[in-house]
């Protein structure tokens, strides 16, 4: 895995849910020198209609591919009783601390395919 991927990550997952489109705010960790993360959205203002009334999602990230410039990630829910999982590819900046990217997967609330994208930045605490 690339170093600069490793810390703390902020920002939002941006998609549409039913013709509506919604930000999540997302906070990403990658732990030094490991190739697994774990993301956590923040779901607590939503009124989902399909999933219990929950104030957070936990993923797991496991990374499949990267350099310097992009990497490749899998992501799944840590509740095995709730179908979520997909991929996300980021492509890195470094000098603006900053992760782009897009996902594509299966939604626990559309059961169906998701997609969207996510504009990260690395957390003040983290920033070298």
């Amino acid at each position: 895995m690339t170093n600069s991927i490793e810390g703390i990550w902020v920002g939002n997952a941006i998609q549409s849910l039913f013709g509506k489109n919604i930000s999540i705010p997302i906070l990403i960790e990658f732990k030094e020198n490991t190739e697994k993360g774990i993301a956590i959205m923040d779901i607590a203002e939503f009124e989902f209609k399909n999933v219990k009334k929950e104030d957070k999602w936990i993923l797991d990230l496991q990374v499949m591919n990267s350099n310097d410039a992009f990497v490749l990630m899998n992501y799944k829910n840590k509740d095995t009783k709730l179908s979520q999982f997909g991929s996300i590819t980021f492509k890195i900046d470094d000098e603006k601390g900053r992760l782009d990217g897009y996902f594509t997967g299966y939604g626990p609330e559309s059961n169906g395919l998701v997609y969207g994208a996510m504009i990260l930045t690395k957390s003040e605490s983290d920033k070298k």
